[in-house]
């Protein structure tokens, strides 16, 4: 600034330096201010698309099929927002099909899945997981087991969804049934830790003579021979 004692046009003319100095000053921390906010904003900017693309790989890299659907007022499933290719490729719509439908649109007709049970203990829990089948766009039915989540999506309640396929587990399960069923010989599954049978193929009850409540009901030992007791029971701790 400039010395403004003089009171004449020296003086008059010093004073707006000083004035416009001031101003000048001001502009110029206003514009770094402004400068600072901008950068910042666009940092900000920055950490959200790098966060949207882990959150888009993420998702896409899910081997299951993933879905995003928002709930209305009455909390009931309404239309789907997000989906993943997986489901997109196992249920045979594209995602633009997709984002037109709802849950509603994938449930099989007359299925056993209580949805009403389901979102008692959703809304209860925030999550909850069942097994139900899904109906895909040709007509297809697929066993899954499904876990859902209640998020917060951009202020909207919804669902997140992931949907497990687990058509291979059902056919092992069949297979199993099928060989207990059928086995003219002794096959059991056992609960080692309780020491319980919990599952007995019909050969343990046509050759022991004891029914099936029976033998899973009471403890494995009480079926074993007294001599054999000790033995079996090292073979089980081991």
């Amino acid at each position: 600034s400039l010395d403004i004692s003089q009171d004449d046009e020296l003086g008059n003319l010093a004073h707006s330096f000083n004035v416009m100095s001031d101003n000048l000053q001001k502009s110029t921390t206003s514009i770094k201010s402004l400068e600072n906010e901008v950068a910042s904003h666009k940092q900000t900017e920055n950490d959200l698309r790098r966060s949207e693309k882990k959150y888009r790989a993420l998702f896409e890299s899910i081997n299951d099929s993933v879905y995003v659907h928002l709930l209305t007022e009455d909390d009931l499933p309404g239309r789907f927002i997000e989906v993943n290719k997986i489901a997109c490729k196992k249920m045979g719509y594209s995602k633009q099909e997709f984002l037109k439908l709802t849950p509603h649109d994938l449930r099989v007709p007359n299925d056993k899945t209580n949805p009403l049970e389901i979102r008692k203990k959703l809304l209860s829990h925030d999550n909850t997981i069942f097994e139900t089948r899904h109906l895909t766009k040709e007509g297809q039915l697929i066993p899954v087991e499904s876990h859902i989540q209640l998020l917060d999506y951009d202020g909207q309640r919804a669902v997140l969804s992931i949907a497990r396929d687990i058509t291979e587990r059902k056919q092992s399960e069949k297979n199993l049934s099928r060989m207990f069923q059928f086995a003219d010989y002794m096959v059991c599954i056992a609960d080692l830790e309780k020491g319980h049978f919990t599952k007995i193929s019909p050969a343990f009850t046509k050759h022991l003579g004891w029914s099936e409540k029976e033998m899973l009901s009471k403890p494995i030992l009480d079926f074993i021979h007294p001599t054999d007791v000790k033995k079996t029971t090292n073979i089980i701790k081991e």
